[in-house]
Parts: structure tokens; C-alpha cells; sequence
């Protein structure tokens, strides 16, 4: 390791600063500084370090102590699995059933919960056994991570509750009974920053999210809550109309939200620890899990969304299947009147985002059931239609 130690410039934000950088790879180091000053406290000196690091800093007088170590892992937050021998990831086979080892992607993103179940974000499904797939319904098996040493020390075995080791290779995991000093028996866990929400609903350009960490709003995308739920009388029987209300920069955790983007297209939500926005009230009803679910274990009748051909609209229609997806918002109805629930946008949602000239080009636009209605504004309707991942009004 190194430590490299800069004095501010009085025109920078550290009047009275130290900027203390750590570079390379140590488990755990403290490094004391003596300061010309008398007048220096632990919140003028900044530490920057390489990604996994932790550090603390305490003053006393004019003598300033940097302690720096290796992150531990912490639960409740998304994360990959890179084995130490390999440089693969644990990934969820094609079949969903095992676990595999491939290159990053979607499908090797993990959610470590409060209690250390390992559940994939592709599938909504726990892992048990350290190599297996729990069944939709079953918890899985729970892990604790220990730190190796030596040339481990970056990086931390991973046992079950049943006392298995999780085990890496290029060809895929397996269990083990002690790790050995085996270098297939060792992962780096990569914390994330980001996750990925895609917009796939039949080409539509929607989707809805239920996450467990709270989620700062991409470019490009909107997300809503219900804020309004209205009975109705529709062509097919009875309806209720949801009004779509927007948040404005970020999502709060374990909420429901409606994700609407271009068709086709991933977004990069980042993941925070905060959420600053005003309260809100979502329409009752509404709910998700970030587990997948045996359909027929929800209470009442459960409505995801998807389109339905005859009435040519995205909304919260009847849920035939056995399973519903994790991560993921649906309805619930305790009656049988419902045919669907209708997506009906608040109108001071335009107000807000009709601000700026949108100018004719020929990149495709949208309208707000994602379907293409060509290049050329002149040619539109009234509406309000989406381009570039920007939602404009046709007056």
C-alpha cells in the first residue's frame, strides 16, 4: 500500500484541509500525520480510497490518525460474485434451476437481505445449498461470509447454514465442506451502485419495479406511483382508472412504482441509502414483492401489467399464471368485478415536462403506450407522445 498525502490550495473547498489517498492493497493500517496546525478537526481531513475500502479519522491536537481497511460485506445492499480463481461470476443458469459461472450481466445480480438469503434479481429466487435454486415459494438457505487470509484477504468464503461452502470454477458451483485454502472456495463480492430496470412490456415502453433499496431515477425514464384509484364502467365490465403520479429524482425502498421508457430499453437506476423527497399516498391495492411468488398463495385476485390486444392499452390485467415475478409491482383485488385496472396519467405530470422545444428529426417517437407513430411531429395528433426518453404534449 502507499499513502500520499496533499495540502489544499486556499481557492479549493479545504481552507484548511489534508486530502489523504489510499492506493494499493492492505487488510488493516492506521497512519498518524503531524499537522502544522492546532486548529484541525476530523472534518477537515478527506480520505480517498480504492472501491472496498473503509476508513475513520480521529484528531488529537495536531496529531491526525487515519485507520483504512477492506469493506466487509453488508447486507441488505445488490452484489456480484467473482471467484478468485476463475474471474467468473455465480450466475443463474439458463433453466433457472442452479447456479453457473459466466461473465458479468444481468443475470448474475444478487440481493444479500437483512437475514443473508442470496436472491437473484433475474428470477426473484432464493439460493439454497450453496449451488442450487430454492423452489418459487421456498426461503432458501441463509450464509455468512468470512474473510480469507493471506493471499484471500480481498476476498471472503461464502458458507451456508447447512455448513457447505459455495465453490467456483470455470465450468460452474458446487458445494464443499471447508474451503481448504482451495482458490475456487474464494469470491470478491462487488457491492453495486447501479441497477439495471428494464422496459420490456410487449414493446410498450413500461415496466414496474419493487425494490428493496431505494432507487434514484434514470435519464431518460420516469417513474410513478398510484396516487388515485376510480371505479368505472368500461367495455368489458367493470374497470378501475389508476392516476399516475410522478416522483420526481427517486424512488423510496420496498414501493411500488410504474417505469415508463423507451421500448426495448435498460436503464441504469441508481441505488442510495436516502430517500429526500415529500411523502405521498399510494392508492390501496397496489403492492409487490421482491421475492417470486406462488400466485395462488397472494390474497385475492392478483392483476400485473401487460397489454391486452382488445382494448389496445397497457394496465393491470388479470394474472393467469402460477408464478408472479420478484422484484416486481402487481395489483390485488378481494372481489371478482375488476377486468383490469386502466393507467391514466396525472395532468400536471405534462405541465412539469413540457419544457422545452422539442425540434423534428428523425428519430423515432412514442406514444405513451410505446408504440411507434413515426418521425415527424407535424404528423401527430393532440397527445402527448415520448422522444429521446422525453415525454412532449401535441397541443
Amino acid at each position: 500500500y502507499s499513502l500520499v498525502l496533499k495540502t489544499s490550495d486556499a481557492s479549493l473547498s479545504l481552507p484548511k484541509g489534508i486530502s489523504v489517498e489510499i492506493m494499493g492493497v492492505t487488510h488493516t493500517k492506521s497512519e498518524t500525520f503531524n499537522s502544522s496546525r492546532s486548529d484541525i478537526g476530523a472534518s477537515d481531513v478527506h480520505v480517498k480510497s480504492l472501491s472496498g475500502y473503509t476508513s475513520s479519522v480521529s484528531v488529537s491536537g495536531r496529531t491526525i490518525t487515519v485507520t483504512f481497511g477492506l469493506k466487509e460485506v453488508a447486507k441488505g445492499t445488490f452484489i456480484r460474485l467473482r471467484n478468485y480463481n476463475s474471474n467468473l461470476y455465480a450466475t443463474l443458469s439458463a433453466d433457472g434451476t442452479a447456479l453457473g459461472m459466466a461473465p458479468a450481466g444481468l443475470n448474475n445480480i444478487i440481493y444479500l437481505d437483512k437475514d443473508g438469503h442470496l436472491l437473484f434479481y433475474q428470477n426473484g429466487q432464493y439460493v439454497k445449498n450453496t449451488n442450487q435454486m430454492a423452489a418459487v415459494g421456498e426461503l432458501g438457505s441463509t450464509y455468512t461470509f468470512t474473510r480469507g487470509t493471506d493471499d484471500f484477504k480481498e476476498c471472503f468464503d461464502i458458507k451456508s447454514n447447512a455448513n457447505k461452502y459455495l465453490m467456483g470454477s470455470s465450468n460452474g458451483t458446487s458445494t464443499g465442506g471447508s474451503p481448504s485454502g482451495s482458490e475456487y472456495a474464494y469470491w470478491y463480492v462487488e457491492e453495486l451502485t447501479e441497477l439495471p430496470v428494464s422496459v420490456t412490456t410487449a414493446g410498450y415502453g413500461y415496466a414496474t419495479i419493487y425494490c428493496p433499496v431505494a432507487l434514484n431515477i434514470s435519464g431518460g425514464a420516469a417513474a410513478y406511483y398510484v396516487s388515485r384509484k376510480e371505479r368505472k364502467t368500461g367495455k368489458t365490465g367493470v374497470e378501475y382508472w389508476l392516476t399516475l403520479s410522478p416522483f420526481k429524482s427517486s424512488i423510496p425502498a420496498n414501493t411500488p412504482a410504474v417505469i415508463v421508457g423507451i421500448p426495448g430499453t435498460t436503464y441504469q437506476f441508481g441505488l442510495t441509502d436516502t430517500y429526500t423527497e415529500p411523502s405521498f399516498t399510494q392508492a390501496a391495492g397496489i403492492t409487490g414483492h421482491v421475492a417470486a411468488s406462488l400466485t395462488s398463495s397472494i390474497t385475492g385476485k392478483v392483476f400485473t401489467l401487460q397489454p391486452n390486444s382488445q382494448e389496445e392499452k397497457v394496465g393491470f390485467y388479470p394474472w393467469n399464471n402460477s408464478v408472479t415475478s420478484g422484484f416486481k409491482a402487481y395489483f390485488t383485488s378481494s372481489n371478482n368485478e375488476a377486468a383490469y385496472y386502466r393507467l391514466v396519467f396525472e395532468d400536471e405530470d405534462v405541465t412539469d415536462i413540457h419544457v422545452e422545444v422539442v425540434e423534428d428529426s428523425v428519430e423515432m417517437i412514442y406514444d405513451l403506450c410505446g408504440r411507434p407513430v413515426g418521425t415527424s411531429i407535424e404528423s401527430l395528433s393532440q397527445g402527448i407522445y415520448v422522444k429521446g426518453g422525453r415525454k412532449f404534449i401535441v397541443k
